[in-house]
């Protein structure tokens, strides 16, 4: 008589897809370091710093050209009391601005060293435009060269005034490329950052995919293994089933 053959579980199961995070940290590591390697926290920081100084740079021309705006009206109008009191007012404000300018411009040597020399200029055409108003104060008070008319311009200080408005807006202006220069490097790296970080995604996406379909296959397998044990199983407990009754048959003919 032959023993039946019954169903065996599949010795293998599914086991789980091993190694997954290893792939995916390898990712993560290769993606901070190209953010280190490239620099782009210092890039995007200094881009930062840029927009925060053109924004005071671009304030420092009001309270300027406000001065130029007095010593105008003064010629005019030949009033020195108010235009001296305006004059004080503007550079007052010129002074808090600049200030604030060459605090934000520490982070870039260069720019720095660009304030300084603005700054230079800017007190000698301060200082040039108060000696213009003292000057005009005296023309006003009758003390002036003979033969000049009690409303004429002194015209050296004029001349050294105007020249060092002109001087010191160039001075401003030359600020702006450097200032120009990291914005547009922080943005380029912040393009680089989105650029490297829609990559990441992207590389997990797919390795999320990738493993999915691994475990799918591993899934069908495991269950292609099992129906054909169960398979073979039940032919072999039909053929024993078939040799026990031959077995039987031949007993109950034998005498």
């Amino acid at each position: 008589m032959r023993l039946l053959h019954h169903p065996t579980s599949g010795g293998g199961g599914m086991r789980p897809v091993r190694f997954f995070w290893t792939p995916g940290a390898f990712g993560v590591a290769v993606f901070v370091s190209a953010i280190l390697v490239l620099g782009l926290p210092g890039r995007i920081q200094q881009g930062e710093s840029g927009q925060a100084a053109i924004q005071m740079l671009d304030a420092m021309r009001r309270p300027l050209l406000a001065i130029k705006e007095v010593q105008t009206r003064l010629i005019r109008t030949g009033d020195v009391v108010s235009a001296g009191r305006e004059l004080n007012e503007a550079a007052v404000a010129a002074d808090d601005l600049r200030a604030e300018y060459r605090r934000l411009a520490q982070y870039n040597p260069e720019l720095a060293l660009r304030v300084g020399e603005l700054s230079t200029t800017y007190e000698a055409w301060l200082a040039s435009e108060r000696k213009l108003f003292e000057s005009y104060a005296r023309v006003r008070e009758g003390r002036h060269p003979a033969g000049q008319r009690s409303y004429g311009v002194p015209s050296a200080e004029l001349a050294e005034a105007e020249a060092g408005f002109l001087e010191t807006m160039n001075k401003l202006g030359e600020g702006e490329e450097p200032i120009h220069r990291d914005i547009d490097r922080g943005r380029r790296a912040g393009h680089v950052l989105l650029g490297l970080a829609a990559a990441l995604v992207l590389y997990s996406l797919g390795l999320v995919i990738l493993f999915q379909n691994l475990r799918s296959r591993r899934v069908l397998r495991s269950r292609e293994e099992m129906e054909r044990r169960a398979i073979e199983e039940s032919e072999a407990n039909f053929r024993a089933l078939a040799d026990n009754a031959n077995d039987s048959i031949i007993v109950a003919v034998e005498p």
